[in-house]
């Protein structure tokens, strides 16, 4: 199944559908990454996907597009130490994973796009803070 997308990609995009071929695109940018799930067409997929990560799908495109927007500032230098960014990511009610009390944290900030990462980390490599 070919794949078309608004975007034009440097690489040709056939992905057969299934959860376990998701993960070979997470060596993409993860720019390329919110186009390729924002348009996916089938969402039982899209709904397949964010459920691996513990979210709705609304949330979890969201969440990708706050971390695309944050990889872009840092990759240019901008600042994003004490600043209000103007993307306000969702926020989920329910999670599988462990996620810090939100209740006093501002999602405009830094540190909730990074509670984020930590997630989405935990998530796909669980045993990411042990040294060895």
């Amino acid at each position: 199944m070919r794949l078309r997308l608004n975007a034009i990609l440097p690489i040709s995009v056939i992905i057969d559908f299934q959860l376990t071929s998701f993960h070979f695109i997470k060596f993409q940018k993860l720019t390329y990454l919110n186009y390729i799930y924002s348009n996916i067409a089938n969402n039982q997929l899209r709904k397949q996907i964010a459920d691996y990560f513990g979210v709705k799908p609304i949330v979890f495109v969201s969440w990708l597009t706050v971390l695309s927007n944050l990889r872009n500032m840092c990759c240019h230098h901008a600042r994003v130490w004490n600043r209000e960014f103007a993307l306000k990511p969702a926020e989920a009610l329910k999670l599988k994973g462990a996620w810090v009390d939100t209740s006093k944290l501002d999602n405009k900030r830094v540190y909730y796009r990074l509670c984020i990462v930590k997630y989405l980390l935990n998530i796909i490599s669980p045993y990411n803070d042990k040294c060895d």
